[in-house]
């Protein structure tokens, strides 16, 4: 697509590249961004070798750092979006100070981060960090648990406190289908509902 040199394309560029795959954006990513969105011009880089050539000329960054240097050398750049849910490294004096948005995806990870919250609730109560131990020592360690007082708890009937600053509270409410209570506060100690 070509436009007037008054209106030039605007280029998305993705540099989310990390040293696990998890965290990089595949190939599929940046294509389907082409295909979706013909009126932008998306660039992938694969490792940060050329991001302040690329970043020069971008409006839109996907990534999840970005240092003071990349900033000054990002003329045009209007918005940054952050694939993680932390974005306070970006909150350097250059970008503060800048008329740069920062949005991240932060609702994105809260079922994730809650049935994580689930899981380790599950395996405390269960103590099944000290079974897995008495599993490679080749012992069975349930009378030796027991007499220590590290006894098995029923999830059911417990009461479960969690404190954060961050939405994923919200998230976490979901565990209310396993325990009878979960209470939780925000930083100012007002309950969340």
């Amino acid at each position: 697509m070509t436009r007037s040199p008054n209106y030039p394309i605007p280029k998305l560029l993705i540099a989310a590249n990390h040293r696990l795959d998890l965290w990089t954006a595949p190939e599929w990513f940046s294509d389907r961004l082409t295909h979706d969105f013909p009126q932008i011009k998306v660039v992938r880089i694969t490792n940060d070798d050329s991001i302040e050539q690329e970043i020069s000329d971008a409006e839109i960054v996907f990534t999840s750092a970005l240092s003071p240097e990349q900033l000054q050398a990002a003329q045009k750049l209007r918005w940054i979006h952050s694939p993680a849910a932390a974005v306070h490294h970006f909150l350097f004096p250059e970008f503060v100070n800048s008329d740069v948005l920062l949005t991240n995806a932060r609702d994105v990870h809260g079922p994730v981060v809650a049935e994580h919250v689930i899981a380790l609730t599950f395996a405390l109560a269960k103590r099944i960090p000290a079974a897995v131990r008495f599993q490679q020592q080749h012992v069975w360690g349930q009378e030796i648990a027991w007499r220590a007082g590290q006894r098995p708890r029923e999830v059911a009937a417990a009461t479960l406190g969690a404190s954060a600053s961050t939405q994923r509270t919200r998230s976490q409410s979901s565990s209310k289908k396993f325990c009878r209570l979960l209470v939780s506060t925000n930083c100012s100690g007002a309950p969340i509902t």
